[in-house]
C-alpha cells in the first residue's frame, strides 16, 4: 500500500502498483468499484465504513481473464457483514494529534441495525478528513459516506435485497503527469437483487 496523499493511495500485489492505482481490482460484494476513465480505485469514493466490513478476500496474480479488465495484478474484494433484525447501534472514531494541533485528522462512523421477523435493514454513515503532509494548512482530502440495506424474508428460500449508497469526496490526487484536485467527486451505487436458494 502506498499512500501518496491521503485521497491518492495505491494498492498493488506482488509489487505491482502505479500512481493510477489501476492494476487492481476492487469490488464490494462483487461489483466493481474502479471508476471507467482510468481504472483506478478511490477508496475514499466507496460508499461504505469500516463498521459494513465483515471481511476482505484478497486474490494474488494476473485474473484479468476471470474477472476482467482492471485484475491485472490481483482482485481485492471487499465482503458486507449481512443484515440483521436485532437492533443494534455502533460507533467508532479517532482523532490524530500532530505538532502545530491544527485541523488534525479526523475519522468517525456509525451503523445501526433494525429489524422485524421477516425483514432486516440497516444503515451506516462516515465521514473522513485530513490535510496534506507537506502542506499543513491545506485539505488533503475530506469524504462523507452513506449506505443503507434492505431485506425482505418471503420464505426460508427466498429473499428480495435492497441496498445503496453514495460518498461525496474532496481531494488531491497525482498523476504522473502532475497533481490534480479532485473536486465534489461523487459516486453512488445500488442494486436490487433477488435471492433464491435452489435444492438438489
Amino acid at each position: 500500500v502506498g499512500v501518496i496523499t491521503p485521497f491518492s493511495v495505491s494498492v498493488g500485489i506482488r509489487a505491482l502498483a502505479t500512481e493510477a492505482n489501476n492494476l487492481v481490482l476492487v469490488l464490494i460484494d462483487g461489483r466493481e468499484m474502479n471508476q471507467e476513465l482510468f481504472g483506478t480505485a478511490f477508496w475514499s469514493l466507496f460508499p461504505i465504513s469500516l463498521l459494513d466490513v465483515e471481511r476482505i478476500e484478497v486474490i494474488r496474480g494476473p485474473g484479468s481473464a476471470l474477472y476482467g479488465a482492471n485484475a491485472f495484478s490481483g482482485v481485492v474484494n471487499i465482503v458486507t457483514r449481512p443484515l440483521s433484525s436485532e437492533p443494534r447501534v455502533e460507533a467508532r472514531g479517532y482523532i490524530g494529534l500532530r505538532a502545530d494541533m491544527q485541523d488534525p485528522p479526523a475519522y468517525g462512523a456509525v451503523r445501526g441495525t433494525f429489524g422485524g421477523k421477516k425483514w432486516s435493514a440497516a444503515l451506516s454513515a462516515a465521514y473522513e478528513a485530513e490535510n496534506l503532509w507537506y502542506e499543513f494548512d491545506r485539505l488533503g482530502m475530506m469524504s462523507a459516506r452513506g449506505r443503507g440495506s434492505f431485506e425482505y424474508r418471503f420464505r426460508d428460500d427466498m429473499k428480495l435485497t435492497i441496498e445503496g449508497g453514495g460518498a461525496n469526496t474532496n481531494g488531491r490526487y497525482f498523476l504522473t503527469i502532475g497533481r490534480t484536485r479532485f473536486r465534489g467527486g461523487e459516486s453512488f451505487v445500488g442494486r436490487l437483487a433477488e435471492h433464491r436458494a435452489r435444492q438438489s
